[in-house]
């Protein structure tokens, strides 16, 4: 018989990874309390079943798996834990958020404290669907066997050991590269029209930088429906940066890039609104230029 999964939180990965879950036969449960009208539409395409709360969620799975926004991530620990220990249920509780390793070991104190057992995770990819490519979740922990159970065509589990912290290395390093590019790409995007050779420099990318102009074209229209979520996710990637010697200063600079795109009109779109609105990557970043000089008053 198949365990029971909880997912928290059901937008875009982790309702994809809960249909996934589902076609092989798992029973998928969340809790939508607090939730937005978006996540809620998500979980119910994916078949996932609601709870009223979180004792009810817990009295019902096996494996918990945290898959939301970083800086959410150890306050979800703190709550879930408590519940995991009251419930008196042997439950695998999974992070699989875009986290610092040092923040990974934090959440892991959370849960021995509690004596839940707890295993790191750091996905890589893009939500899966049919015809795409597995979703990779890279996992350490001493429970990276019992994981394992998850896989499927379209999820590929893939253990580092028994380290905590060793997936989430991972997902950092590995987002610091794709989002930072992101980040870069946008800025320079938006230098080359505040200097008044906007469109001759990316005539030029077209021209010398082919594939990566095309990728800029697909990628920065959308790009502000997840900047809100990636600005903690870039300060997760400068710590852990630092905690190895590095420079911070690259994704502290991303950061900044995506708190900016975080205040546009823009932000307020799924991707697939974006997608769909057929704007361009040059009408995208008159947006962006006027969130810059009309910045948000601070608090």
């Amino acid at each position: 018989m198949k365990k029971s999964v909880g997912i928290l939180g059901t937008g875009d990965m982790g309702s994809a990874i809960a249909r996934c879950l589902g076609s092989e036969g798992y029973q998928i449960h969340t809790c939508l309390v607090g939730r937005s009208k978006r996540s809620r539409c998500l979980a119910s395409n994916a078949n996932i079943k609601d709870t009223d709360n979180l004792e009810e969620l817990v009295s019902r799975i096996d494996i918990m798996l945290s898959v939301m926004p970083p800086d959410e991530a150890t306050k979800f620990a703190e709550t879930i834990c408590p519940q995991i220990y009251k419930s008196k249920r042997d439950i695998l509780f999974v992070d699989c958020n875009a986290v610092a390793p040092a923040t990974a070991a934090s959440i892991a104190i959370i849960a021995d404290q509690h004596t839940v057992r707890f295993q790191d995770a750091g996905i890589v990819g893009a939500a899966p669907s049919p015809g795409g490519l597995p979703v990779r979740i890279y996992t350490s922990g001493p429970w990276c066997s019992e994981l394992d159970e998850l896989s499927s065509e379209m999820i590929s589990i893939k253990p580092l050991g028994e380290d905590i912290g060793q997936a989430s290395a991972l997902k950092m390093v590995y987002a610091s590269l794709t989002k930072g590019t992101n980040a870069l790409r946008v800025a320079a995007l938006m230098a080359g029209e505040l200097l008044g050779i906007g469109a001759q420099v990316r005539e030029e990318w077209a021209y010398s930088l082919p594939e990566v102009y095309k990728a800029m074209e697909w990628r920065v229209p959308d790009l502000a429906s997840d900047s809100a979520r990636w600005v903690t996710e870039m300060q997760e990637i400068a710590d852990t940066y630092s905690s190895v010697g590095l420079t911070s200063a690259f994704h502290n600079g991303a950061e900044e890039i995506y708190r900016l795109l975080s205040t546009t009109d823009l932000a307020g779109e799924s991707r697939e609104e974006a997608r769909q609105s057929g704007r361009t990557t040059e009408e995208t970043l008159h947006f962006f230029i006027e969130a810059l000089n009309h910045p948000e008053p601070s608090n």
